[in-house]
Order: C-alpha cells, then structure tokens, then sequence
C-alpha cells in the first residue's frame, strides 16, 4: 500500500521528480498505448489531464457553498489529494496495527 501512495504522490518522493500525469503517460506509452488516438483510455486519460478552471457557482448560476467550491486543476490531481490521505489515514492504519 505505501507503494500506492509514493506512486500517487511522486513529489513526496522525490520533490524534483515529475508530475504524476508525466509518470503515467510515461508508463502507457512503454506499454505501446497510443494517447493520441480516440481509445476509450485516451480519452479518458486527456478528461483526467485537462485543465479544469476554478467553480464557484452551478450551472444555473447559484453561488456553491464554500465547501463545494472547485478550486480549478485536472481532475487527476483532485482525485490524488483525496486518495492521498484516504489510503493514509485509513487502509495503512488498519494493516500496520
């Protein structure tokens, strides 16, 4: 499982090391995926990757809460600081007691 957190976290690892977007297109392009063409994974890989600007209100145009409100980035980078603690506090908890 630690190993799952540095990979989610590489600059915790390594401060200079490389985004983790970098890391994984690395990684898909060594296993011959092709990110350029209209595969399922591509696609989802450039939805993931694509920057997403900040949210303060819905689509009607209502003010969220500040507790929902996006602070802009890729949704890959939402879902690392989520798991990140997630996986920390909880699942390498339970298994080093």
């Amino acid at each position: 499982m630690a190993d799952i957190v540095t990979a989610l976290t590489p600059h915790l690892a390594d401060p200079g090391g490389p985004p983790l977007k970098d890391t994984i297109r690395a990684g898909l392009i060594e296993r011959r995926h092709d990110l350029d063409d209209d595969s399922a994974l591509s696609s989802l890989f450039r939805r993931l990757t694509a920057y997403q600007p900040p949210l303060a209100s819905d689509s009607t145009g209502a003010e969220l809460t500040s507790a929902d409100h996006w602070p802009g980035g890729t949704l890959m980078d939402a879902a690392v600081e989520w798991a990140h603690p997630t996986l920390t506090r909880h699942y390498l908890r339970r298994s080093s007691a």
